[in-house]
Order: structure tokens, then C-alpha cells, then sequence
């Protein structure tokens, strides 16, 4: 799946499913003003549609999606991280909560 806009950055645009659901969930936040796409891995998972880590940076959030077969990483930046990234960190659990 391609994924391209304004906020998306990195050298190719390619997401996985579950990246895309993840990547639509946080596309329009107004905290976030860029999402690079990372590598994209195979993996075998039986737990489920929907798996995401949550790791802190210095500039943002790490995500790590995993899907049925697949993962990726997701850098998202944050304006104002110590402020916005609770914001964010809220809407991407929302996501899996779900």
C-alpha cells in the first residue's frame, strides 16, 4: 500500500495495513508535523490484527506496528514533544484499545 501527503517523509511510501490504520489515527493531529516511514519486516504473529510499542525520542515517538505477517517502523514528530506527545501516546492506545 502507498501512502503519500504533505507530513509523510522518507525515501519510499510504502505502509503495511496495519501501518496505514495506525498513519490515518494520527495524520490530522495537529501535534504531529511529520511521520517517516521506516523498514518494513516480515514476522510470524498469531496474536492478533494490531500490535504497536510506543517508544519515546527526543523529537517525537518511535512506533513499532506489527500486523498479522508483517512490521514497521514509524518515526512520528511531535511539535512541542514534552507538551504534545501525551496527546498522541493517548490517541495511538485509543487505536488498540479498540
Amino acid at each position: 500500500m502507498k501512502y503519500k501527503g504533505k507530513k509523510i517523509s522518507s525515501s519510499h511510501s510504502t505502509v503495511t495495513e496495519a501501518s496505514a490504520k495506525t498513519i490515518k489515527l494520527i495524520y490530522n493531529c495537529p501535534e504531529v508535523y511529520k511521520i517517516s516511514l521506516g523498514i518494513i519486516a516480515k514476522c510470524n504473529s498469531s496474536r492478533g490484527d494490531l500490535n504497536v510499542k510506543i517508544k519515546d525520542t527526543l523529537s517525537g515517538v518511535e512506533l513499532t506496528v506489527r500486523g498479522r505477517a508483517d512490521k514497521q517502523k514509524v518515526y512520528v514528530y511531535i511539535s512541542d514533544p514534552n507538551q504534545n506527545r501525551d496527546i498522541v501516546r493517548d490517541k495511538l492506545t485509543s487505536l488498540c484499545d479498540a
